[in-house]
């Protein structure tokens, strides 16, 4: 009899460790609903009833869920998804010092790194900005990219990482001096705190 309590015991510890999500989370987590539920054509809210918080799904039926809330969600099959997004963008051909709005970062997220790519042999004359608004480099002040580079933005040369926990925040990015003709892919990799 105690030796089927020790097999039991030993499930259910078992279970326990492989249902730890792969990454944790300070104050959210990217929650998917369960595969039969996100398929739902649209986007869909969902509401907590034990705190009325309510969320909005992605297309592909996905939020960053309030740790308050995760519990619940977990209960009615909601899993993990990705740790990590990112938004990429292609500036096309483009002189001048020209603007390029890179997207909006979610609320609640970090961005973890910035990788550029220069498909033209002509070099980003004073660097490449990134900032929080049109022309500034809050973010980035000026990462070189030679004729056909391909670099990443060192974490030292980050400036600001993470925005805010409430509202989403538009990335732009910007030649120091002048495009000089160049065409950039720019990925902005981010991570849920």
């Amino acid at each position: 009899m105690k030796f089927r309590h020790l097999i039991f015991a030993a499930a259910a510890l078992a279970a326990a460790l492989f249902s730890v999500p792969q990454s944790s989370y300070a104050a959210q987590a990217l929650l998917c609903a369960p595969e039969s539920a996100s398929t739902a054509s649209g986007p869909r809210r969902v509401t907590n009833p034990n705190t009325n918080v309510s969320y909005s799904l992605n297309a592909a039926g996905c939020a960053p869920i309030a740790i308050a809330d995760i519990g619940y969600f977990q209960a009615q099959g909601y899993t993990f998804g990705p740790a990590f997004g990112s938004l990429v963008v292609d500036t096309g051909t483009i002189a001048g010092t020209g603007n390029v709005n890179l997207g909006n970062l979610p609320a609640g997220t970090y961005i973890r790194e910035i990788i550029v790519e220069n498909k033209t042999a002509t070099s980003v004359s004073g660097g490449v900005g990134i900032g929080t608004t049109s022309g500034a480099t809050d973010v980035v002040t000026a990462l070189t990219c030679g004729a056909s580079c391909l670099t990443f933005v060192a974490d030292s040369a980050l400036k600001l990482r993470t925005f805010s926990t409430s509202a989403q925040q538009t990335l732009y990015a910007s030649a120091v001096t002048t495009w000089q003709g160049a065409r950039a892919i720019i990925t902005v990799v981010y991570g849920y705190f």
